[in-house]
């Protein structure tokens, strides 16, 4: 398990998140083993990335619904350009400052 306080976590993103948790795609920039994702946004299109391929794999087997996970730098550019959805949930949980990776999913996705 990657994250320390997992619980604690989680209950913070079910407060927090409210009708949000339910509809949208969710985008998760530094998604890790996917734990927290897999918990919270099971029932939902995520759309993932970070940079660790072995991590990655983990997270590929705990996220479905269609997700989209890719190995890419979330902190210099939007990494789902491609893709047409749209999302009500950013959620840039990160050892490190997540803004950058945060402007770019503003300027650039589509949202709800």
């Amino acid at each position: 398990m990657q994250h320390s306080a997992l619980e604690a976590k989680l209950a913070i993103r079910r407060a927090l998140l409210g009708d949000a948790a339910r509809a949208g795609s969710v985008y998760v920039p530094f998604v890790g083993d996917g734990d927290l994702a897999a918990h919270v946004y099971q029932s939902r299109r995520c759309f993932a990335v970070d940079l660790d391929a072995t991590r990655l794999e983990t997270a590929r087997s705990r996220l479905l619904n269609s997700s989209v996970i890719v190995r890419a730098d979330a902190m210099t550019a939007w990494p789902f350009a491609e893709h047409d959805a749209r999302f009500s949930v950013a959620d840039c949980d990160a050892w490190a400052n997540p803004y950058p990776a945060l402007a770019h999913f503003w300027r650039a996705a589509q949202k709800e």
